[in-house]
């Protein structure tokens, strides 16, 4: 999961990284039972390899969310995104 590294969730995550997870539908409506697992925020050397994965699963999306996310960023609208990170999620 790639997200902002100001995000609630990263700094509670590096401060406990215990998580429930559940496969939903792109709107989160749940579709299976919750799972508990642990989340780390992966570091510089395994990200790019995980990118990789990303950009290979969702070539069609990113071709289309990436420019519009730069647009966003460009036009100063919403909120303002700084660094990402990526979380790496295991089930217990």
């Amino acid at each position: 999961m790639e997200t902002d590294a100001t995000s609630y969730k990263v700094r509670r995550i590096r401060h406990d990284p215990r998580v429930t997870v559940a496969s939903c539908t792109v709107r989160g409506r749940l579709t299976g039972e919750p799972v508990p697992g642990r989340a780390v925020v992966l570091h510089e050397p395994e990200t790019s390899h995980v990118e990789a994965m990303f950009a290979a699963k969702y070539r069609g999306d990113l071709r289309v969310l990436r420019p519009w996310w730069r647009a966003k960023a460009a036009l100063h609208l919403g909120r303002p995104r700084g660094e990402s990170v990526i979380l790496a999620i295991t089930p217990d």
